[in-house]
């Protein structure tokens, strides 16, 4: 009489399946939250601070990305679809480089004092 394998093993934790498992949820993420109708609904739509305008350019974009907006000082944070924080600084007029970033969707949040203010999409080419 031999013993039965774990159950856990039957999931396959072999590289491949976790490899599937882990782009499903990408994908799932990536359609459900971020993607959405990303080409035609207007970056700022549905946010919870109308009061400050932002606008981001160039998108696609390929050397830097720009942010402007009514505000004097803001924080700005770029994050790829998985959640991670590629850059995190204080606004500058010289843009943000994203030359290095791998092509992709990105999200980008301004705030203010830890107050979220906007978060808008961007796409690397």
């Amino acid at each position: 009489h031999h013993h039965q394998r774990p159950a856990w093993r039957e999931l396959g934790t072999d590289h491949d399946s976790m490899t599937a498992i882990t782009n499903r949820y990408i994908d799932h993420y990536y359609n459900a939250q971020y993607w959405g109708n990303f080409c035609n609904t207007p970056s700022n739509a549905g946010q919870a601070d109308p009061a400050h305008r932002f606008s981001l350019y160039p998108n696609p974009a390929r050397d830097r990305i720009y942010v402007q907006s009514d505000l004097e000082a803001f924080d700005v944070e770029v994050h790829n679809p998985l959640g991670q924080r590629l850059y995190a600084g204080p606004w500058t007029a010289e843009g943000i480089p994203v030359d290095l970033f791998p092509d992709g969707l990105y999200i980008v949040k301004m705030s203010h004092e830890n107050q979220l203010l906007r978060t808008m999409r961007f796409v690397k080419e």
